[in-house]
């Protein structure tokens, strides 16, 4: 009997533009833009930023991939936070402790936002 071999695409690496786009959502516009006037991003980089908003709020809520991304952007801030010593200790979910930290230190989630987008993946 012939034995079938399941091939996985290799999982894409997400841009820091991709990246920066998943955390903004999950912080809400209030949020969002407090963080991003402290940013101060060039024209393009907004625009860079805005595009990758629009795909992402046009994939469906349970998309498998979008859920995975969101976990994997969340944990990767997470791990920089520490790193740098600038993220507060997060409950089990990590988004509502971004919201947190970004009413109470924006600066720090910019400071992660502006990793990402230097980032030239």
């Amino acid at each position: 009997m012939e034995k079938l071999i399941k091939v996985t695409e290799k999982e894409r690496k997400l841009s820091g533009y991709e990246k920066t786009a998943i955390l903004l959502g999950e912080l809400g516009p209030q949020n969002s833009d407090r963080i991003l006037k402290i940013l101060n991003l060039s024209t393009k980089e907004l625009k860079k930023i805005n595009s990758v908003l629009k795909k992402l709020n046009r994939q469906p809520v349970n998309n498998a991939q979008i859920k995975h991304n969101e976990v994997a952007v969340l944990s990767e801030a997470v791990r920089y936070g520490k790193q740098k010593g600038i993220i507060y200790p997060v409950e089990k979910d990590h988004a509502q402790g971004f919201r947190k930290m970004a009413d109470n230190n924006p600066q720090a989630i910019a400071n992660i936002l502006s990793s990402w987008i230097g980032d030239k993946q």
